[in-house]
């Protein structure tokens, strides 16, 4: 990132490159909608590239890029109703295993999670997606919703305990 704020651009395909999929896959998580989150995901690209002289090293590159991230989603939100989507097409299941019991129960499993995570609130969905799938730290989650650490941990230890008791209920 040092090197596109420095003007060289063409370091942005190595960040696309490493990055894409991540984003991709934050957006899915939190709108459940394949083609925006193509969509939002092209537009924290374009945002980095617009921003690119805001980038300090005292802030890590993820976290930052989630910043924006989150930007891009929150801006794209805004004055718009949202709808939630009843059928569920879930992106990204790679299951590769020889026994096809394991890869159907995996499936189920993957389902279920992405079913319950559905179940929280839009801050509650969003830091499980980022301190679980995204692996940002608590400190940097604080910083990038205006909390304190303490108060980022309690709210993501609340928000697993919804998430593991609806799971858990949906396996009855």
């Amino acid at each position: 990132m040092l090197n596109v704020t420095g003007g060289d651009l063409q370091q942005l395909g190595v960040l696309f490159n490493r990055y894409q999929i991540p984003l991709y896959n934050y957006f899915y998580r939190l709108n459940y909608d394949q083609s925006l989150s193509e969509d939002l995901t092209q537009n924290v690209f374009e945002r980095i590239i617009k921003y690119k002289k805001s980038y300090t090293e005292a802030f890590p590159f993820k976290a930052w890029l989630f910043k924006i991230a989150r930007n891009v989603n929150t801006d794209h939100f805004r004055g718009k109703r949202i709808l939630k989507d009843d059928n569920i097409e879930l992106a990204n299941v790679n299951i590769t295993t020889d026994n096809v019991l394991d890869d159907i129960e995996k499936r189920e499993r993957n389902e279920r999670l992405e079913i319950a995570l559905q179940t929280l609130d839009k801050d509650e969905r969003e830091m499980i997606v980022l301190s679980r799938f995204e692996e940002i730290k608590y400190s940097e989650i604080a910083q990038l919703m205006g909390l304190t650490e303490s108060n980022i941990k309690v709210k993501i230890h609340r928000a697993i305990k919804k998430l593991k008791c609806y799971y858990e209920n949906s396996m009855v």
